[in-house]
Formats: structure tokens, C-alpha cells, sequence
């Protein structure tokens, strides 16, 4: 079930990636460019953090359910066992990703507003 939430939320962000890869200095001109690059580099790597954190994991957790599968067999260990591990780490894995790319989300929208990219706050 996580590895379905995981996939739905990547897909958000993967769609969002190329328009802010795109984004230039000139679509702000209200904004120095030497803060829009900063805020526009903390942006990008927040993007890909959460799509480490949502694909990255669910490759990762692919993997070790398969490997657990594998060892399962081989080794007479009971399936489920590995496999609960498997999902528990991924998961844990998956939290991690996301407080590291809130964390980037933050100074984002932090040096976003401190660039006066808008006014009224963060959008």
C-alpha cells in the first residue's frame, strides 16, 4: 500500500520538475538574480530529495522484497518475517526522505519570500 502512495506522490513532483527547471531569473525581474539562483537551487533539490525519497525507496524496498524472497527460500526463513522487515524499512526510509526534502522545502520558500519573489508570503 505505501509503494502506491509512494508512486502517486512521485508523479506530482516529477510533473512539477521540468517547469522548475525551466524557470529563469528573468520570469522575476522584481527579484535579484543572485537570490533567485539560491532560492531557485534549493527548489530543485527539494524536488529531487522528495523524488529520492518516494521512487528512490520504492526501488530500494522492490528490491529487498525480492532479495527477502530470495533469501526466504534459500534460507527457510519464514517469508513474511523478511518481508515485514523489508516494508518496515522502507518506510523508515521513506520518512527520512521526506524530513530531509521538507527540510530543503523550507529553506526554499525561506529564501523565496527573503527574495521578494511574491508578495504576501510563500505560494
Amino acid at each position: 500500500m505505501i509503494q502506491i502512495i509512494m508512486l502517486i506522490c512521485g508523479i506530482g513532483v516529477a510533473f512539477r520538475l521540468p517547469k522548475l527547471l525551466r524557470r529563469t531569473a528573468a520570469d522575476y525581474p522584481g527579484v535579484d538574480p543572485a537570490k533567485f539562483e539560491e532560492w531557485h537551487r534549493a527548489d530543485i533539490r527539494s524536488a529531487i530529495a522528495f523524488l529520492i525519497a518516494s521512487w528512490g525507496v520504492l526501488l530500494i524496498q522492490i528490491g529487498l522484497l525480492v532479495t527477502a524472497g530470495i533469501l526466504a527460500a534459500v534460507l527457510g526463513i519464514d517469508a513474511r518475517l523478511v518481508t515485514g522487515v523489508a516494508q518496515v524499512g522502507g518506510f523508515v526510509l521513506f520518512l527520512i526522505g521526506l524530513v530531509v526534502a521538507g527540510t530543503l522545502g523550507s529553506k526554499a520558500a525561506r529564501l523565496k519570500k527573503e527574495a521578494g519573489a511574491f508578495p504576501g508570503g510563500v505560494r
